[in-house]
């Protein structure tokens, strides 16, 4: 008998022998669990293949209680292209809480009444959903069934420390899973909360490659437990942006037809309704919502947006108590509206203290989705409630429901006395760490954004060169202006193999604009390199990033892998247009006053932020990770062409061993030999 234990998950967590008689064994096939026999981990003996039982999602799903032994939940996931609307519907409608399960019990995806090709995930959009108590493992058997494409998923909000070659970032904690292989996923959920899994190879999650992950906690560690009555499986409101064609036909982008990255619709829960050009409506079934009078709820919302628009949501004549955004805790604060852009998750609490009938959601698309008045519904139904009779007229574009108090203006105006709350005005409920408010960081970073515009500065011609061998990424957006996207003046470019785990893919690593590697290639294109921050273990970090491009409507939210960061400030620079170092040095000297003053109480927790159009966000976390993390914009179409860069922390030695067997890549460039 082999006994072993997996440092990364401080027990192993390769798949045993599942006795027949186990009721998740049709979840199983025989190449899943056998594999275990033969493998030695390295480290300690602990565990030993009979130590260890998986459960399957359904078993997973259960109130968590306090000292319960920790479950080892399985899933697979089966990529593939797929049809929504297509032969399966005429066999079977699905359930809208079918994602609850790992297999659907039907196979048809209807999303919004458009028949399309989608990149799907167990035949489901969203895909299934993960719920699990905190402290439980997760183990993830991802199955690539695509012929001639790539995949991977980030578990996004996820810290996963002892966990880092599972963060599913390709080229960075590892290679992409290619056509017809597998890859097992395998890590703690160490953290309770609101988050999501996703695609993070190109634009893959606008082609239905996400789902929801929740991790919850016993009543006796929550916070907020005194504060509702049910946190039902069921209320989990996943919004998603939409198209009518696969993603790549919009990347690069087109100059006559389908012009643009921009959304044609929003799905809540994967569904919607969609008005054809003839002005007929989809007859597709909205996302209903089962509450009873008198009850205190607790609904989780996912932003899974991947365009460039941002989202406004709001409940009909309920007031919303929002207790968390992206999985960490805060004080309650009431609100009525919630704008969160892609990557963001909001929590919050309904009280069913209205008259029992039904009631709109209404989710408003923002920024360029305003152009084209984009909207989706859904219901929120009181029990023994008749939707037909008792709803009010549907709230339009145009006439949607009332703003009231709103949570992430749009202008950044936070001023709670105006009806309007910023996510640098929450207040975590956690102990702060007294390194993060010492009026010096151990390091600062003062990072700028924006996109270079090869038609507006005359180099289009060296854009499409001969002489050029780089072939250069670009993307022709919706004015036709022809845009690569950069941050800290640098275009990123992916490595040849990762580099937590991979000598090859640290080569070609570079510190900004300014570092040898850019000084030793230049050029009349902007330098596009690996680009990386190295940062201390242990030591507090403080990022000041601004927007620096022209545009009038566009706000980007912003993403950090491996932690979370407490936002201290935001807001936007008087001349947006023209902004100079003296700006920035200006905002973070009123920073450094504040810091003096003690006027900062207790600032709230998040993963992803929205930097104003125009403005800036300071945030500040110990970087108590060590790995390479992902900091990038959560527009797909920004972070495949370039908008992202890497912070590294620690050292190799303080990661720990890569697993045996880790897959490997990187370029194959031998001598040139003739035989």
């Amino acid at each position: 008998m082999i006994h072993c234990s997996c440092l990364i998950l401080l027990f192993t967590l390769i798949l045993p022998l599942v006795k027949n008689d186990d009721s998740s064994f049709k979840y199983y096939q025989d190449d899943d669990y056998n594999n275990s026999r033969n493998y030695q981990c390295s480290g300690d003996p602990k565990y030993n293949f009979n130590d260890i039982e998986l459960s399957s999602p359904e078993e997973c799903l259960r109130p968590c209680r306090l000292n319960e032994p920790a479950k080892i939940c399985y899933y697979t996931f089966t990529l593939e292209f797929y049809p929504a609307l297509g032969v399966p519907c005429a066999n079977c409608t699905p359930s809208i809480h079918q994602g609850l399960k790992n297999y659907p019990t039907c196979e048809c995806i209807l999303i919004d009444g458009f028949e399309r090709t989608v990149f799907s995930v167990n035949r489901m959009i969203p895909g299934p959903q993960i719920q699990v108590c905190k402290n439980d493992y997760i183990v993830v058997d991802v199955k690539n069934q695509a012929d001639g494409a790539e995949v991977s998923i980030h578990w996004h909000g996820l810290f996963q420390k002892n966990s880092q070659y599972y963060d599913g970032v390709p080229f960075v904690t590892q290679c992409p899973i290619g056509s017809f292989s597998t890859f097992r996923y395998q890590f703690k959920a160490a953290q309770s909360g609101t988050y999501f899994w996703h695609s993070h190879v190109a634009t893959h999650r606008l082609d239905g490659q996400y789902g929801p992950l929740i991790i919850r906690e016993p009543d006796e560690d929550n916070p907020h437990a005194n504060l509702y009555d049910v946190d039902d499986p069921t209320h989990v409101i996943l919004i998603s942006d939409w198209m009518h064609q696969l993603s790549t036909e919009r990347i690069p982008g087109l100059m006559t037809r389908l012009r643009s990255q921009s959304a044609q619709n929003i799905l809540i829960n994967g569904v919607g309704k969609f008005t054809f050009d003839n002005e007929t409506e989809s007859n597709v079934e909205l996302a209903t919502f089962n509450i009873q009078p008198g009850m205190r709820y607790r609904f989780r919302f996912i932003n899974s947006f991947s365009t460039v628009c941002l989202a406004q949501f709001s409940i009909e004549d309920h007031p919303l108590q929002l207790i968390a955004q992206d999985g960490e805790n805060n004080e309650p604060i009431y609100v009525n509206t919630i704008i969160t852009g892609s990557g963001e998750r909001v929590d919050f609490i309904l009280n069913a203290n209205l008259t029992s009938k039904s009631y709109w959601i209404q989710v408003r698309g923002l920024g360029e989705c305003r152009e084209k008045s984009i909207q989706q519904l859904a219901i929120l139904k009181y029990d023994n409630s008749s939707v037909e009779e008792t709803m009010t007229e549907a709230p339009t574009y145009q006439n949607g429901l009332p703003l009231g108090i709103l949570y992430n203006p749009l202008d950044a105006s936070c001023d709670t006395e105006l009806g309007t709350v910023c996510p640098s005005n929450t207040k975590t409920v956690d102990s702060i760490d007294e390194k993060i408010m010492k009026l010096k960081p151990d390091v600062q970073l003062v990072l700028s954004f924006e996109f270079y515009d090869y038609k507006g500065t005359d180099t289009i011609k060296d854009l499409f060169s001969a002489k050029h061998s780089m072939y250069p990424i670009f993307l022709v957006a919706g004015d036709r202006s022809v845009l690569v996207s950069l941050i800290d003046e640098v275009v990123f470019k992916s490595p040849s193999a990762p580099p937590l785990s991979e000598v090859e893919g640290r080569e070609n690593f570079c510190t900004g604009s300014n570092s040898n590697f850019c000084k030793r290639n230049p050029g009349p294109l902007p330098c596009s390199c690996t680009n990386v921050r190295h940062i201390p273990l242990n030591s507090s970090v403080e990022v000041v990033i601004y927007d620096k491009s022209i545009s009038n409507w566009l706000i980007h939210p912003f993403h950090l892998h491996g932690t979370s960061f407490h936002v201290f400030d935001m807001g936007r620079f008087s001349d947006n247009r023209n902004i100079s170092k003296q700006d920035i040095d200006s905002v973070i000297m009123k920073h450094e006053k504040r810091l003096e003053k003690n006027m900062y109480d207790k600032p709230g927790k998040k993963d992803s932020v929205l930097v104003p159009q125009g403005g800036w966000v300071i945030f500040r976390y110990i970087a108590s990770n060590p790995g390479y993390w992902l900091f990038h914009c959560h527009f797909d179409v920004h972070t495949v062409t370039g908008m992202q860069m890497i912070f590294h922390v620690g050292e190799q030695s303080d990661l720990p061993p890569v697993p045996p067997g880790f897959p490997t890549c990187g370029s194959f460039k031998p001598p040139v030999c003739i035989h």
